[in-house]
């Protein structure tokens, strides 16, 4: 078998056993494919500790950074590690290398009067006069801050996913679906659109011109530069995730446990969702340098 059909197998193992989506996917097969590319010829006998080695000095060579380099390295051990449980390599040429630590850097969230600010630009703009189909921005930032959900996710809903006064269920990462309930607030905003709209249960709650999509995640982002702008928030700091990290940060700031975060987030793995204690943390601190009277004299 050759090198690129045991990729092949590889990306089809990732499809179907840890339902990776199709960007995944090709994200996944470029990065083997640029050590491969490195490699004399596409062969398993090429595939050796000196051979990655070379990679390495190739790639801090072409000065990537060590994000990049990590994120190369993480790839390539999966496919290795692949290949030596299917007896195709006899030894994982990773295995003796030092691969570079990449320190997760702490999020900037938004502040809660910074998200203020923001939805009282959207209903604004909602109440304002507007050609075509209105964007509901008003549930958008609601759905945003209210359940902390990924872009991905909250485009992709449909009228069919909301459950009338308990929440919403969405499609995460791997195609793992999770209940998120909602607000007092974010029901009565999406069960408005919904009447207003009158929505079939397999119509999108979100579209762009064409009302048969929905609509894109970049769409999406652009709106919220414009609620930035009209709102007075700097705009570098408005992106569909911050809000993500707002509601996480803003939720442990008001005392809910990590364990509950980690299930609204949908996260595999709790240490994601610790990042947001360190957040939460240096608010204390900061809380305590501006108020305690020693630290004050």
């Amino acid at each position: 078998m050759t090198l690129f059909e045991h990729i092949n197998q590889f990306l089809q193992m990732l499809s179907t056993e840890r339902s990776f989506s199709r960007l995944s996917l090709a994200a996944y097969s470029k990065d083997i494919r640029n050590f491969i590319e490195t490699l004399p010829s596409p062969e398993l006998n090429q595939v050796t500790q000196e051979a990655c080695l070379r990679y390495l000095d190739q790639a801090y060579g072409q000065k990537l950074s060590d994000a990049t380099i990590a994120r190369r390295l993480s790839v390539m051990n999966q496919f290795f590690s692949f290949l030596v449980n299917a007896k195709a390599l006899t030894d994982h040429p990773l295995a003796r290398i030092d691969r570079p630590r990449i320190l997760r850097p702490l999020p900037d969230p938004l502040t809660h009067d910074e998200v203020l600010s923001l939805i009282k630009a959207a209903r604004a703009l909602d109440l304002s006069p507007q050609k075509g189909m209105p964007i509901n921005r008003t549930l958008m930032l609601e759905l945003f801050y209210a359940t902390g959900m990924r872009v991905s996710e909250l485009v992709q809903i449909r009228a069919g996913d909301y459950l009338p006064g308990k929440g919403l269920m969405v499609r995460g990462k791997g195609r793992k679906d999770r209940f998120i309930p909602l607000t007092s607030q974010a029901h009565d905003q999406l069960q408005d659109q919904l009447s207003r709209r009158n929505l079939s249960t397999v119509g999108w709650v979100f579209t762009g011109k064409d009302i048969t999509k929905p609509m894109t995640r970049q769409r999406c982002a652009l709106i919220l530069k414009d609620l930035a702008q009209e709102g007075g928030v700097d705009p570098e700091r408005v992106y569909p995730h911050a809000l993500r990290h707002a509601f996480a940060t803003h939720l442990l700031e008001g005392g809910a446990d990590l364990m509950s975060v980690q299930r609204l987030l949908g996260h595999a793995d709790i240490a994601t969702t610790e990042i947001y204690t360190h957040v939460t943390s240096q608010t204390v601190r900061k809380s305590l340098d501006a108020s305690h009277p020693l630290v004050k004299k």
